[in-house]
């Protein structure tokens, strides 16, 4: 039995959709970034490409419509080049993938043909086989290059870029109406093989941020212990039974300064990667033995070991130079600049000892004031003692 062509684009609006979803629902449980970002945007443009097809089909074949399709399909590619750019913590070059789309629909509104079902594809799977193996080429370097998750993505874009080169090569020689194109590279086999394609991308870029999360989480525990938000102040607590003599409870908060600003100028998705840089500056720079907990609004809380008296106020303006520097470093290398500058508010618990709920308190209004005062740190007031920045 067969299915018309039609029917066939139906069946790929909904498998295109159903991998949008799962892949967002997947990343919903991992920290954002902007190459999560292109990657949704890659699956929003495959879903926009089999519409428009469908469209095409249903209502007859419209060069505007086959111009919009072809040039979605190519988006697809270049946006899952962008993002594997972006994962590797090199500049996007989002301009040049923008291009290509639009010399794609440049092509098929201006291709002189009477056929606007092949308009502008040469275009179209040249800019495919391109962009393919940029693909190829940005996962086996970097930072994808040690997620072996990576292979997937490496094997389905290399044999997809050599199916759409042989399938230009006929159409060129031969025609899209000739018997070797029609019984090999025709619509509906091409539009199944495109359904497998997207599904094996989703479950490689699913695998990928697997991978990714399992790395970031190895890093965040090692040495310390990274716990949940309401666990926080119980693991505090419990730090400070464990302290040596000559050692105080310290409570640490790190944010962002200006977060709600940059999260409404430039996203959520730019938000999260700036947080994910934070938290990874914060745990390199953490003492071993040391608690800690992510909060929403771009903020890491620490409690940890302190020596008493100078000593131990020394440490902490040495944690503070050091996770400022390692955060400015983070965003130059991973967002091309991106703004935003690291703050910390900390409280040392006095003699007799405070809450942990009043130490972290306390520190949130001495990072408040460090941002309102322009300060890298600012040590807060305790109700037992005063210590100056």
């Amino acid at each position: 039995m067969t299915i018309d062509l039609a029917s066939m684009l139906v069946v790929a609006v909904i498998v295109c959709a159903a991998c949008g979803i799962f892949y967002a629902l997947d990343s919903a449980r991992t920290l954002a970034g902007r190459h999560m970002a292109a990657w949704m945007s890659g699956f929003a443009t495959t879903l926009l490409s089999a519409v428009s097809y469908l469209a095409a089909t249903l209502n007859g074949d419209s060069v505007w419509i086959v111009a919009i399709a072809n040039a979605s399909m190519v988006a697809a590619i270049a946006a899952l080049w962008v993002g594997c750019r972006l994962f590797n913590g090199r500049r996007s070059l989002v301009l040049l993938g923008t291009l290509v789309v639009g010399v794609t629909a440049l092509s098929a509104v201006l291709d002189p043909t009477d056929d606007p079902e092949w308009a502008g594809t040469i275009a179209r799977l040249g800019s495919l086989i391109v962009l393919s193996l940029l693909v190829v080429f940005e996962a086996r370097r970097g930072r994808m290059r040690t997620a072996s998750a990576s292979l997937v993505l490496v094997i389905v874009l290399s044999l997809h870029a050599a199916f759409t080169a042989v399938r230009l090569v006929v159409y060129i020689a031969a025609g899209p109406h000739s018997e070797a194109f029609e019984r090999i590279f025709g619509t509906a086999f091409v539009t199944y093989l495109n359904l497998v394609f997207v599904v094996l991308v989703a479950v490689g870029l699913v695998l990928l941020r697997s991978w990714e999360r399992k790395e970031r989480l190895a890093s965040e525990r090692e040495g310390i212990r990274t716990v949940g938000r309401r666990a926080f102040e119980v693991e505090a607590t419990a730090l400070r039974t464990t302290l040596e003599p000559g050692e105080r409870l310290a409570v640490v908060e790190v944010a962002i300064d200006g977060y709600g600003d940059l999260r409404r100028a430039y996203g959520l998705a730019s938000a999260g990667e700036l947080e994910a840089l934070l938290a990874e500056a914060v745990f390199r720079e953490l003492p071993s033995g040391a608690v800690c907990t992510r909060v929403r609004g771009g903020i890491v809380l620490v409690a940890m070991a302190v020596e008493d008296g100078p000593v131990g106020v020394a440490g902490l303006r040495d944690l503070s130079t050091g996770i400022a520097a390692g955060y400015r470093e983070a965003v130059v290398v991973h967002l091309d600049g991106f703004a935003g500058a690291a703050k910390l508010g900390a409280a040392i618990d006095p003699e007799p000892p405070l809450p942990v709920a009043r130490l972290t308190a306390a520190a949130r209004s001495a990072r408040g004031e460090a941002e309102r005062r322009g300060e890298l740190l600012r040590l807060a007031h305790t109700e037992s003692e005063s210590l100056d920045r």
